[in-house]
């Protein structure tokens, strides 16, 4: 099932520190939506360093591709936003009125 994002606000790109180790993190808030422009949730992604710092993406409406990464602090697998492709909205049809 192909879903799309949009982006409401990136956060600020930040320098952080775990177990000694210093990176780089950085999120945005998104509207995960379904094939039939039906919101299925907001929530928070992060971004991969791929698109990190003056390559976040700002507020649209994309197609994202995710990569799965590893937790510095859990080590558990989870996906980042490592692209995307930005895409026109889908219209929604609107019922008809009859007169």
């Amino acid at each position: 099932m192909t879903k799309r994002i949009q982006i409401l606000k990136t956060g600020p790109l930040q320098d952080k520190q775990w177990e000694g180790r210093s990176y780089k993190s950085q999120t945005c808030e998104c509207v995960l939506i379904n094939e039939d422009s039906t919101v299925d949730g907001v929530g928070v992604l992060r971004l991969g360093s791929e698109l990190q710092g003056d390559k976040a993406p700002g507020p649209g409406l994309y197609e994202p591709v995710f990569a799965p990464v590893i937790s510095p602090k859990d080590r558990k697998i989870g996906a980042v936003l490592v692209a995307v492709t930005a895409v026109q909205p889908r219209r929604v049809p609107t019922p008809s009125s009859s007169s």
